[in-house]
């Protein structure tokens, strides 16, 4: 058997293109007879290939249209590795390729601790995401803005949740694709669904001290003071706000039953109680 050559740069094969759609064979290539599709055979060659700008945005319109359509209910779920590759291309959609991490560096901070990506889905399609990660203070001064030194990515940038081990920051991170009917309710599900998470944590001995978050855009602010986010002092030129929230002592009422289980948890050690957390 012939060996398939690798699509040009900006390009996928059939069998990429046929992947990233979600499409039956037999329907990618009845689209591409009737070009719906347009193929592109490169000179000299007989294969073809497939423009990805062009797949891309089909298959965006072909997940809209199933995500507008769509009557179950979305789900709220720890990710899995599968869908860093989701979360990666939502950060795209929202903030372009030079506004996220990679691919690698989010999939390497993904295997460091698994703990920290949780996604909304709708119709197996992810919708949303929130992540709740465990910087190192290196990699936290600059995000915040208080160093300028190049940004740690990837597994070293990431502490490892230890059972029973107070959790000093978290930073919060959160997303919802734009242009659904529904993104204000998926917006709540996942502040709701990372409340549920923290509480989870504080019943397993991880309590966390506070979180942290930036932000450059309206949406992200005006969200941050809804949660009741303190802004910090943001350095002259920047462009991005900076926030902390200290969860012991925020006067949100999302927060009452985190503060209880903390209350709890501190009066536990005090008496001696063992803890065996299960980070689940």
């Amino acid at each position: 058997m012939a060996k398939r050559a690798n699509a040009p740069k900006g390009f996928y094969t059939a069998s990429e293109a046929i992947e990233k759609l979600g499409m039956p064979r037999n329907t990618f290539f009845t689209y591409v007879r009737k070009e719906k599709i347009k193929k592109v055979v490169p000179p000299g060659q007989v294969e073809g290939f497939y423009r990805k700008i062009e797949i891309d945005k089909l298959a965006e319109a072909r997940e809209l249209f199933t995500l507008e359509y769509a009557t179950d209910s979305s789900t709220f779920e720890r990710a899995t590795e599968e869908d860093i590759r989701g979360i990666y291309e939502l950060c795209v959609h929202l903030w372009g390729a030079n506004g996220t991490p990679s691919y690698e560096a989010r999939l390497g901070e993904y295997r460091a601790n698994p703990y920290t990506y949780y996604v909304i889905k709708q119709e197996g399609i992810i919708v949303g995401f929130l992540s709740l990660t465990p910087f190192k203070e290196a990699a936290l001064k600059v995000f915040m803005g208080e160093a300028y030194e190049h940004v740690i990515e990837g597994p070293d940038a990431i502490e490892p949740f230890v059972p029973g081990k107070p959790i000093d920051s978290l930073f919060l991170d959160i997303g919802v694709r734009r242009g659904l009917r529904k993104g204000e309710v998926y917006g709540m599900r996942l502040i709701q669904g990372g409340i549920k998470v923290l509480e989870d944590f504080a019943t397993q001995g991880n309590t966390v001290k506070r979180l942290l978050a930036t932000s450059s855009v309206p949406d992200g602010i005006n969200l941050c003071k809804g949660l009741g986010f303190k802004e910090l002092p943001t350095k002259p030129g920047s462009t991005r706000r900076h926030f902390e929230l200290e969860l012991e002592t925020a006067e949100s009422p999302f927060l009452k039953t985190y503060q209880q289980l903390v209350k709890a948890n501190h009066q536990e050690v005090k008496t001696g109680q063992n803890h065996k957390p299960n980070v689940s």
